[in-house]
């Protein structure tokens, strides 16, 4: 599936300001190196280990251009926020109250996660979050290297 954003979406900058994301940005991110798409919401229980756990998972990857980008689809996107910083993440979060993202990549249940490469295919999917998901990851994100 490629990617083919047309919407506008708001980004959290280092978890303290907002800014607008158009869908070249949202590209750009994208087009850094291979990610980890994660759509979460802050009523979600699995996505409370989940967002946490990717942080350990960004700081193994990241030098390799491996990036977790975290999509909160809460319609206010205040809770999505609070979520994000509550778990101290240091990955880009983009808040999607319009559920736009949602819609885009036909998410149906949280949380879900999305393993995309430079190219906007998408190489592997997961939804749902339990103790083997993080296992199941990492050699998606081995093979993508």
């Amino acid at each position: 599936t490629l990617l083919k954003p047309r919407y506008s979406y708001t980004r959290l900058e280092q978890q303290t300001t907002a800014t607008e994301v158009d869908n070249e940005g949202l590209m750009e991110l994208f087009n850094k190196g291979d990610q980890c798409l994660f759509v979460y919401a802050s009523w979600c229980g699995p996505c409370r280990k989940e967002l946490p756990a990717l942080v350990a998972l960004q700081d193994r990857y990241e030098s390799q251009g491996f990036q977790i980008v975290a999509v909160g689809v809460d319609t206010v996107a205040k809770k999505s926020e609070v979520f994000a910083k509550r778990s101290k993440v240091d990955y880009p979060v983009i808040l999607d109250p319009r559920n736009h993202i949602l819609g885009m990549f036909d998410v149906v249940s949280m949380p879900t996660s999305y393993l995309i490469d430079r190219d906007g295919t998408i190489r592997f999917k997961k939804v749902g979050f339990g103790d083997k998901t993080i296992g199941e990851i990492i050699p998606e994100i081995k093979k993508a290297f």
